[in-house]
């Protein structure tokens, strides 16, 4: 829990990281911290291994809040139920701004600064930023599969399966 809430706070002081390493530090101690959490006492419950558990939920953590911001680009905000382009107006650089910006340059970087041109930033932000987000969340998702591999099989393994497939695909 100590970890969870050191890395809320950590983003409330930093909202403007703008480079890969600090936000994936940033979601590893909230989302991540969290999955994995869940993932260790229902490992506890269950009795099956609470190591392979946790790295389970930790990466279906990063996963996750990737795909969470991906959806920021790629949905609506009826969808949502949120404005979709809350943390750019808000100045939160989620990863497919950061990944935006490391490509798009000055101009993007202009571009999202700006109120005015918000519509062309955020365009842009899901034709850059959007495709290597997804990737690196479908790597996240792997791992997370990958820590199942020693869980004896049947019904539960088959759940966590599922739950792992459909961070991937879900739309809200």
């Amino acid at each position: 829990m100590r970890e969870i809430f050191m890395g809320e706070l950590a983003q409330n002081f930093v909202p403007h990281q703008n480079d890969v390493q600090t936000y994936l530090r940033q979601i590893q101690g909230k989302s991540a911290a969290l999955f994995g959490l869940a993932a260790e006492v229902g490992a506890t419950l269950g009795q099956v291994d609470v190591a392979h558990a946790s790295e389970f939920g930790r990466s279906l953590g990063m996963s996750f809040q990737i795909i969470d911001d991906v959806l920021d680009f790629t949905s609506t905000d009826a969808q949502l139920l949120k404005p979709i382009d809350q943390d750019l107006k808000n100045g939160v650089y989620s990863l497919p701004i950061i990944y935006a910006l490391s490509t798009g340059g000055a101009q993007l970087a202009g571009l999202v600064q700006s109120s005015s041109q918000r519509a062309a930033a955020f365009a842009e932000i899901k034709r850059l930023g959007v495709p290597p987000a997804q990737q690196l969340a479908i790597t996240y998702q792997q791992q997370a599969l990958a820590a199942l591999a020693d869980f004896p099989s049947g019904a539960n393994k088959d759940h966590l399966t599922a739950i792992a497939e459909l961070v991937l695909t879900r739309k809200v």
